[in-house]
């Protein structure tokens, strides 16, 4: 956990600075929000993880242990504390929520790529057993081989799991995917000299995120609850797209762009 915690902190830190980047001038308060609104992360992912659990706390007549020691954490949760967060408190700057998610969109995607490391060096978030070229075999103690163990898919005198996806890293190529996306849209509005719509880089990077772990969702190998046919990551990507979609067309949208934001704060 040591490991995963040093990558996770790499993550963060590595999308503060390229936030950074992308909010000089009058843009500068929001640095800020992004700081407060990191623990937020530690709490949606234990929250939502929390959350899911609560049939299983119901069935188990209210045992607080399997509330709290058997919750998951979720990296949808995660996502979603910090972003909820950072849009009130940027809110609360003066700064129109959507127009200031712009800046937050290329940082997300490099905590996303950068943090799924970590969950693949240490084997959780593991893969479905696969026979691609590229899979991982996992040493006894993590995740997956606890999971292969339990299924009866291994033996204990056994010192690896069975050969895996390393779907944490393709999550990892999701999170790059976002970074290109909302460079190269930034990279045409420069050349229409036409600024986006306000909030377009951030649906683009959430929507991007959003489909990407729909797929991811097809090869892990791990439990992350199921509802009727999807996971529950599954259901979350339907609702985002759904949401940020209607959003999108949404006539009555704010149209404060980022100039107009950093003169109001």
């Amino acid at each position: 956990m040591g490991l995963w915690s040093a990558l996770q902190l790499a993550a963060m830190t590595l999308s503060f600075l390229v936030f950074v980047s992308s909010t000089r001038g009058g843009l500068s308060p929001l640095r800020l929000c992004l700081l407060v609104a990191f623990p937020f992360a530690g709490l949606g992912a234990l929250g939502l993880g929390m959350l899911l659990r609560v049939p299983a706390w119901i069935r188990s007549d209210l045992r607080t242990a399997v509330l709290v020691h058997d919750a998951d954490f979720m990296a949808y949760g995660a996502l979603l504390g910090l972003v909820i967060a950072y849009a009130v408190l940027a809110r609360r700057r003066g700064f129109e929520a959507w127009a200031a998610l712009d800046s937050l969109a290329a940082p997300l995607g490099v905590l996303v790529g950068v943090a799924r490391i970590g969950c693949f060096l240490v084997g959780c978030d593991h893969g479905a057993v696969t026979d691609v070229p590229w899979a991982v075999r996992y040493p006894a103690g993590t995740a997956a081989f606890r999971r292969h163990l339990d299924a009866g898919l291994i033996h204990a005198p056994d010192t690896r799991s069975l050969p895996v996806h390393p779907a944490q890293l393709y999550e990892s190529l999701v999170g790059a995917a976002m970074v290109i996306v909302v460079l190269a849209l930034g990279w045409k509005s420069r050349r229409s000299a036409r600024p986006p719509a306000p909030g377009a880089l951030f649906v683009a990077a959430a929507v991007t995120y959003a489909v990407g772990r729909f797929l991811v969702e097809l090869t892990r190998g791990d439990d992350r609850g199921m509802l009727g046919p999807l996971s529950t990551p599954q259901w979350l990507s339907v609702a985002v797209v759904l949401y940020l979609g209607a959003r999108a067309l949404d006539p009555g949208r704010p149209a404060i762009g980022r100039d107009d934001a950093a003169e109001r704060a």
